[in-house]
């Protein structure tokens, strides 16, 4: 584990010598229910070294031990497939990128991504990963970075708001309600200022 490039072994196959490179800024988050770990991107090295962000999602098994690289590349600074929005596909997947959040949300054996830096800019898209079918969503949010928060009215909910890039937030899940919720971080707000603020998705 703490070798600086990635042993990436076989898509979806676990191994005892599979490991990801050490990195920064990346996300982690547990699933108590599976007994496993997900951690996704961040600020590091790739297979072939040089330190940038990284797009690759890996899971690591509490019982048997081993990693297993789920998506995403080996290498670094690579491009987001955003498809079509709203709908699940083999080709979809985050680009490269640090300090974004992660949640799991047990109820629908997803992970979701939100944000975070791209290495050009701050970026605000939501992504769904289906655990079920191995396949990435882009749900909300833009694809492209510095983007300005979109807020509409109050309690309202619309499919035209959206947050605006940012890093250093924080995501929750309220499973019961299929809600995520996302708080505060760096980023651009209504105004295209950059700064601190906070807001919920």
């Amino acid at each position: 584990m703490g070798a600086s490039r990635s042993i990436l072994g076989t898509k979806g196959v676990p191994s005892a010598t599979n490991y990801p490179s050490a990195r920064a800024s990346s996300s982690m988050v547990m699933d108590s229910k599976s007994n496993v770990m997900y951690i996704f991107g961040g600020l590091g090295f790739g297979t072939r070294g040089h330190d940038s962000v990284l797009n690759d999602l890996w899971m690591f098994n509490f019982t048997s031990k081993a990693l297993t690289w789920l998506s995403g590349s080996g290498e670094l600074d690579s491009e987001s497939v955003y498809g079509l929005k709203g709908i699940a596909s083999i080709s979809n997947v985050p680009g490269g990128r640090s300090l974004h959040a992660m949640v799991s949300h047990p109820s629908l054996n997803a992970l979701h991504i939100f944000g975070g830096d791209s290495g050009q800019g701050y970026l605000n898209d939501l992504w769904m990963y289906d655990r079920e079918i191995d396949q990435w969503t882009w749900l909300s949010g833009n694809s492209t970075e510095n983007v300005p928060g979109a807020y509409g009215i109050k309690q309202i909910p619309s499919a035209s708001n959206y947050p605006g890039g940012r890093t250093y937030h924080a995501m929750v899940t309220h499973s019961t309600l299929n809600l995520l919720y996302v708080f505060g971080g760096y980023g651009y707000d209504s105004l295209a200022e950059s700064g601190k603020y906070w807001l919920d998705y």
